[in-house]
């Protein structure tokens, strides 16, 4: 039986989030941003807000299917001819549990790495790489990820539609 595209990265993040839901740290005063967006930006309600098909097709290349709701935060896009399969993009709430996502990241995911061009705050994942980028913009934190690529292989376009979806939230 061969595995589904997505499935690993869905239940990795699904445990992620679980973990940081579990784990939030209420001795130490928060410092946390607003959760208020951008003047300009927008909040979405639920993962397949946060982007649509047409921008992901725009980024990835390809025809990209209608997206479809997944069951661990997450909207999947299915793309063809494109420069990876499988896009997903996470929808993990509002920022004012960044601190604590990012804390949960880099214990459960390896060390994190930093990427100061993308958005407000963002950071790869030590496991995924930059196959995987998770974002805090506008009040907003979301992830973009692929489901069935080798961390050996780093594509590119997963940095470039955080950074685009960054930009269309505010």
């Amino acid at each position: 039986m061969r595995p589904v595209p997505g499935a690993r990265l869905g239940v990795v993040l699904a445990s992620a989030v679980l973990v940081l839901v579990a784990c939030t740290d209420q001795d130490e005063p928060r410092t946390e941003p607003s959760t208020a967006p951008a003047a300009s930006g927008r909040v979405p309600s639920e993962p397949c807000e946060v982007t649509e098909p047409a921008v992901v097709a725009d980024v990835f290349g390809g025809t990209v299917s209608e997206e479809s709701l997944g069951t661990s935060r997450n909207c999947s896009y299915r793309v063809k001819d494109g420069a990876a399969a499988d896009v997903e993009v996470y929808y993990f709430g509002t920022a004012d549990q960044w601190r604590t996502i990012r804390a949960n990241y880099a214990v459960n995911r390896g060390p994190v790495t930093d990427l100061p061009d993308v958005g407000e705050a963002a950071f790869s994942p030590g496991d995924f790489k930059q196959n995987e980028v998770v974002v805090r913009q506008g009040g907003v934190i979301f992830a973009v990820g692929l489901g069935g690529v080798p961390t050996s292989t780093i594509v590119p376009e997963v940095r470039e539609l955080a950074q685009r979806i960054a930009t269309d939230l505010g």
